[in-house]
């Protein structure tokens, strides 16, 4: 007899590849903003223009 995993259980545990990058690891768990350039965001240009002026 076998019987149902309960609700919010992974039913089939065993099937994940154990060397699989968690969700939160992966580019889409961070947000898929629009690149621009070189692979850098839009916000990144930003970032560098807006940093103090003691950072160099």
């Amino acid at each position: 007899m076998t019987r149902n995993a309960p609700e919010g259980v992974d039913p089939r545990p065993s099937e994940h590849p154990l060397d699989a990058r968690a969700a939160e690891d992966r580019p889409e768990g961070w947000g898929s903003g629009a690149k621009t350039g070189e692979g850098r965001g839009a916000n990144d240009e930003r970032l560098q223009s807006d940093r103090p002026p003691h950072w160099g």
